[in-house]
This record gives structure tokens, sequence and C-alpha cells, in this order.
């Protein structure tokens, strides 16, 4: 998920040098920011990294403003990231109809030059602020309060986005689907609040023995799912297996933790979301009817 405390990034698009360089002075101080002077510079920039905010300047050389905005959206940049990118457009022309197109792309903001310093500044910290708490409720809906772990809606679209990306490069990819043992058992015998402690111990685990690029998401009760992006089944075992002992090692109220683990990797068989989802379940049950505190793996 995107990190919402950092310095804002902002991308200033014009091929005015002294505006560039008046609004480098004004921002600076606050933000972090990117210069571009034309419409292809402005776009390489965005297929670089994400903005917070990008000031446009309508009258852009190579690709103009509205242009460069359809683009972006066309192109479908940045779809999977937890903030998007909020334009105001920068302009010499001040027409009714122009401002009304502007906002119908789904530009913020229309500012006209020359600008007042002042109001530039107070308009940026408006459209920050609210790009902010927008970030802050996307994030929300897609964390488990508990865990604070993905929940099943942002699996599933991080699931669907990897394996698109497999399929396009030729890459393997593993999922590992955990289930905490005895959860039931926890509750009755020490009440629920002792049962939400192991799952926070559980996701505690999961989360840190992956890497910055593979995703942990529980995907509800005592059941958690592991995207491995670029491992072959071999390797997903092998941290499954290092997970279960991990897990193993936790102890609650008196008792060791246990956690059962069903790997399924893509293949011609298991090749969609649904396929792989399944197979890493029925792993799963394998491992629990063989008595639980194991590693099962899907046959392709």
């Amino acid at each position: 998920m995107g990190n919402i405390s950092q310095r804002h990034a902002i991308l200033l698009a014009d091929d005015d040098d002294d505006l560039l360089d008046a609004l480098g002075e004004l921002l600076s101080p606050q933000y972090s920011l990117t210069f571009a002077r034309d419409g292809r510079q402005a776009m390489a920039a965005i297929r670089l990294r994400p903005f917070d905010l990008a000031i446009i300047d309508l009258g852009l050389p190579v690709v103009d403003g509205f242009k460069l905005v359809k683009g972006i959206q066309g192109a479908g940049l940045h779809a999977d990231q937890s903030q998007s990118s909020a334009v105001m457009f920068l302009s010499g022309q001040s027409a009714p109809q122009l401002k009304a197109k502007a906002l119908s792309l789904g530009a913020v903001d229309y500012m006209t030059k020359p600008f007042d310093p002042d109001e530039m500044v107070a308009r940026v910290a408006r459209i920050l602020a609210t790009v902010t708490r927008e970030a802050s409720l996307r994030a929300d809906a897609m964390t488990d309060p508990l865990t604070g772990l993905a929940n099943f809606r942002s699996f599933s679209q991080s699931l669907e986005r990897e394996l698109e990306r497999s399929r396009r490069y030729g890459l393997p990819l593993s999922l590992v689907t955990v289930d905490l043992d005895h959860l039931k058992s926890i509750n009755d015998e020490h009440g629920h609040e002792a049962g939400n402690e192991a799952i926070r111990l559980t996701a505690r685990v999961l989360a840190g023995a992956v890497r910055r690029f593979e995703i942990v998401a529980r995907q509800g009760g005592d059941e958690f799912a592991i995207i491995l992006p670029s491992a072959e089944s071999s390797a997903a075992r092998l941290l499954a297996e290092r997970l279960r002992d991990e897990i193993g090692a936790q102890i609650l109220r008196g008792q060791s933790l246990s956690a059962s683990f069903g790997v399924a990797s893509l293949s011609e068989t298991f090749c969609d979301a649904p396929s792989l989802l399944k197979a890493s379940d029925l792993a799963l049950y394998d491992a629990k009817r063989a008595g639980r505190d194991r590693v099962a793996v899907a046959d392709a």
C-alpha cells in the first residue's frame, strides 16, 4: 500500500522555463518536484513513478495537456496503486469551455496564467489534503482491521494483477494458503481475545518473513494467503515449511501455535485465479486431513 505520510510528489509540466523556476521556488520547500518541458517528457515521468499531483500546462508542446491526460487514462497507468494522481491544469487561456473540458477529463482544478503565488500555494495544499484523505480511505478499505494485512478484496485484486504479469512475461507464480490450527479450541478455552491474539501473532510471523513484493493477506477467520511472484513450487514449499516452524515457535497462554499450509503454483492446470485458489485450498485440506501442522503441495 502507498505511504501517505511521506513528502508529496508533484509533477510540473510546462515549456516556460521561467514559470517552472517560479513554481519550483514556490513549492520545493514543501514538496518533492519533478519537471517536464513537453508532453512526452511528462508521460515518461509518469510512467516511471506515481505523483500525488500533476500541474500541467494546457499548451504543452509535442503532446498538449488534454492529450496527455487522455493518454495517461488510456494507458491505465498506476491502476494498481493505492493512490491516484490529481491533475491541475495551468493555462494562459480562460475560456469557460476549456475549463469545462478540463474538469470533464477529471482535472481537480484549472488556474490561469499569470497566477497569484499565495493562491497557487493554497490551491495545491487543498488538493493534496484531499489526496491524503482519499488515499487513507482507500487504504482502510483494502486493509484487515485486526491484523493490518491486506484484506480479501485487496488480495483478489493483487492475485489477478500478478497472474496477468506472470502470463505476460512467462514468469512462475505460487500461492500459499495458511490456516491456523485449533483456533476454536483457543477461543473456547481462553476466550475470543486470545483467539484474536493468535491471529495477530500469525499475521506478524507471515508479514515478517516475506519480501517487499510478496503479498500477505487475511482471507477471513483463521485463514491467510501469500502471493509469491516469480516463485516456483519448490521455493514456495520451502517458505511454507519455514513459516510453519516459525508459527510453531509462538507461545500463547502457555501453548504453542501451529498452522497448516497448502501450496499451488501456476501451470497449465492451474492457470487462473479460481483454479489456483481451489488447488491451494484442496492442498490445505489435505494438510489438515493428514493431521495438521504440515505443508501439502497441489499436484500440477
